[in-house]
């Protein structure tokens, strides 16, 4: 545990940094107001000698942990995180969160310098739509809507800002910049008092949830190591006699520590300068749906038409937080440090980059 160990990343991050979703960019960007001092001990461990690290070890608990880390990190494949998660025939989906990936992903969290942008691009597959070729996709987008004459009482389709949410990751801008103490804060905090009434209950959604590449699950310590990083408190409610989980980006111990403090409302948002928070036009759906009913009477006037309430599952999920920027939308869940895949419920922004591409899907 205390040995001169060297790692190195699964792979050089530079060039996936550069090409491909989750590119680098700089009008993205995570930061705290002053660095974790008990965050630099990954810096300074090569350098200290072999009396001083049982020292350090000693020292801190926190360390400690990073120590066994590091060595778990030194003698584990993580080859098994780049494998599809498949279910044998007589399997059920997992009720509650695998502590090994945990380590496997805090080990690889580790390899990468603390940089979560860096692993979730060498994870690929269904974290960065690493299968699906967009450029073929949006060919025929275009192509199609080019053919139509699109209703001028409707709002516009967004063309390429629905492709660079589906190519780049969202936000599609941000800068935020928030004050550690409120990070140490909140995770002291934990969570609002009906997850705690709800422990099972949330950890088999969350198992679930996980399961389907939703969120990356760390040891709950390398909180401290992740620059940026913002908790958001878990609620758990009831609708509709189901349990639900939103994530609180609004409220918690500290303002400061919320990030919907730090995108712009709607009502702020500077026209012509929306990519960290597109309008939406929730105004035009009900239009919409008469349109549509009185369409289907002229068409068909004597037959009944039935009505039902439908829905997409996890829909805000399946729209993928750039890598660099999926930290500011995390939380905590008993020992585990949890940053989503794809939007959070919760999120100011999430309505929005979801509506830019609900809009030119319903054309």
């Amino acid at each position: 545990m205390v040995l001169n160990t060297w790692i190195a990343p699964p792979c050089n991050p530079i060039k996936k940094r550069l090409y491909g979703f989750g590119r680098a960019s700089k009008d993205r960007g995570l930061n705290h107001d002053v660095v974790d001092p008990r965050s630099m001990i990954h810096f300074a461990w090569t350098y200290l000698s072999a009396e001083d690290r049982p020292t350090a070890v000693q020292a801190s608990l926190v360390w400690k942990k990073y120590a066994e880390l590091r060595r778990f990190a030194c003698v584990t494949s993580l080859k098994s995180l780049q494998l599809p998660r498949l279910l044998m025939a007589d399997e059920k989906v997992p009720t509650t969160l695998d502590p090994h990936r945990a380590w496997l992903n805090s080990a690889a969290l580790l390899r990468f310098d603390f940089n979560h942008g860096d692993f979730v691009r060498w994870l690929g597959g269904e974290y960065t739509n690493k299968g699906r070729d967009f450029n073929l996709e949006w060919d025929v987008i275009e192509s199609h809507l080019k053919s139509k004459v699109l209703p001028s009482d409707l709002p516009p389709t967004k063309l390429d800002m629905a492709y660079r949410i589906q190519t780049e990751g969202v936000p599609l801008r941000g800068q935020y910049t928030t004050p550690m103490e409120a990070t140490l804060l909140r995770n002291e905090y934990d969570n609002h008092p009906a997850v705690g009434a709800n422990l099972a209950a949330v950890e088999k959604k969350f198992a679930k949830e996980e399961w389907n590449s939703y969120h990356i699950h760390y040891l709950r310590f390398v909180y401290e190591f992740l620059p940026g990083l913002v908790i958001n408190p878990i609620q758990w409610v009831f609708d509709k006699g189901k349990g639900q989980i939103c994530i609180d980006c609004s409220n918690g111990p500290n303002s400061l520590g919320s990030i919907n403090l730090y995108i712009p409302s709607l009502k702020d948002a500077i026209p012509g300068e929306e990519d960290e928070c597109p309008a939406v036009y929730y105004q035009y759906a009900f239009d919409r749906f008469l349109c549509q009913i009185l369409r289907m009477r002229i068409t068909r006037p004597n037959d009944p038409i039935m009505v039902h309430a439908d829905g997409i599952e996890a829909a805000f999920r399946r729209v993928l937080y750039h890598p660099d920027m999926a930290c500011a939308f995390a939380y905590v869940y008993s020992d585990y440090l949890m940053v989503p895949v794809g939007q959070v419920f919760g999120s100011w922004s999430a309505p929005s980059y979801y509506c830019v591409l609900a809009d030119c899907w319903i054309y």
